[in-house]
């Protein structure tokens, strides 16, 4: 069974591949591995598809352990040594500010200028971690999310293409769309009084009235 690994990165359109796409293809589809795999069963002449952005690490969550990157590749390679790869990539800019909107929707409190600098530098040296999977793994398929914003199709066709399947019917919609606007300096404020283990401790208010709030301003749906 060929095995096919899309690990992010994160804002790279890939909650739309896997609501829109990857769940209708022709394959075994696997979004989280401690969940799905316990009870799915496989079917044996389908590719195995594996979808988590958090296999590249969660760079967004600066007040928690997100991961070494490089190590969970190595980690991917030992488990998946003939596994295949698809990874997005985006500009630096527009990603550290999307990344920075998600620690915002995680519960941080503080303002971009002071996430920029912080913000660990080598995850945004995308070529870098590219070369170390196209290292470790036989085939690295790279796409970029302003192609995908430019024509999804096409990005949709190169994937499918890649792990050897037809396109499924989809209707393209934005899917899991970041804090914009007034949400940004709103969410900061409520973060200061909202409880969470890693970011604010003292906070008093549940974190379940904020995704409670959060989901009622979405755009996109998604629940």
């Amino acid at each position: 069974m060929k095995v096919f690994i899309h690990v992010g990165l994160q804002k790279t359109g890939t909650t739309a591949l896997q609501e829109l796409v990857f769940r209708k293809m022709d394959v075994n589809y696997v979004r989280y591995l401690d969940r799905e795999i316990y009870s799915m069963t496989l079917d044996e002449t389908r590719p195995l598809l594996i979808s988590n952005e958090d296999l590249c690490g969660t760079p967004h969550m600066l007040y928690a352990r997100g991961g070494d990157r490089y190590q969970m590749a190595r980690n991917l390679a030992g488990l998946f040594p003939n596994a295949n790869i698809i990874v997005g990539v985006r500009n630096h800019d527009t990603w550290l500010k999307s990344m920075y909107y998600e620690s915002v929707r995680q519960g941080l409190c503080m303002g971009y200028k002071r996430f920029s600098e912080v913000f660990p530098k080598d995850m945004l040296d995308f070529n870098k971690y590219i070369v170390e999977l196209t290292r470790l793994f036989h085939n690295v398929y790279v796409y970029s999310f302003e192609e995908l914003q430019q024509d999804f199709d096409k990005v949709v066709n190169g994937i499918c293409e890649f792990i050897g399947v037809e396109p499924p019917a989809y209707v393209d919609r934005k899917m899991n769309l970041s804090l914009k606007g007034w949400q940004i300096p709103g969410f900061r404020l409520m973060n200061r009084f909202l409880y969470s283990k890693e970011a604010n401790p003292n906070g008093f208010i549940p974190k379940a009235f904020f995704y409670y709030w959060y989901n009622l301003i979405r755009e996109d749906g998604l629940q």
